[in-house]
């Protein structure tokens, strides 16, 4: 299977590339920064704002795996750092979306999926209440960003595309590393 991953150069995205290619899978990392190609990893610019990705290497992709978007762990949540974290992952998904539409119209293969990164953020805050997938939206900025991030994939749903939405918790392992490296206050914690 040939796999485009946004995001494949972070943290869940790299474990997530390292891990198709051990499977045989073809991937392609699609950055902003240049990389060297590797065994069974490609990867591809990121296309500048209003272009949308190249036609052929949609036609060649059986899945997209949608993980990008600002980082929200750096740095204070400005005003400013607030609206590159939404609209980071907007202009990205909906970028996807034109050019999967794009390439359908003009009668060429496309992805038949589109897996979409969202969090569990998506439910707001609340320390004793449990959820399901049918639960609705939370309140606060977080829950705001993954309702529209997934309202924006799940514009591919009318392309034909199935959709497949991730909503993520926090990943453990980056507070294994925060532990084992001896921080003042984590020591000792596991």
């Amino acid at each position: 299977m040939k796999v485009l991953i946004t995001g494949g150069t972070g943290f869940v995205g790299s474990s997530l590339v390292k891990h198709l290619a051990e499977h045989n899978h073809q991937v392609v990392v699609v950055s902003r920064q240049e990389y060297s190609p590797q065994k069974s990893i490609a990867y591809s610019r990121l296309p500048e704002s209003e272009q949308i990705f190249p036609r052929q290497l949609l036609a060649q992709t059986d899945a997209i795996i949608n993980l990008g978007g600002h980082n929200i762990s750096q740095g204070r949540w400005s005003k400013t750092v607030k609206n590159r974290i939404l609209e980071s992952r907007l202009q990205l998904t909906e970028k996807i979306v034109k050019s999967i539409r794009k390439n359908k119209e003009e009668g060429l293969v496309y992805p038949k999926v589109l897996v979409n990164a969202s969090a569990v953020g998506y439910y707001g805050i609340h320390s004793h209440h449990v959820f399901s997938e049918e639960s609705q939206a939370g309140q606060g900025f977080l829950a705001e960003v993954c309702r529209r991030w997934e309202e924006a994939a799940q514009e591919a749903e009318k392309l034909k595309v199935r959709v497949v939405i991730l909503r993520l918790g926090v990943v453990l392992v980056a507070l294994l590393v925060v532990v084992n490296s001896g921080v003042p206050g984590f020591t000792g914690m596991m």
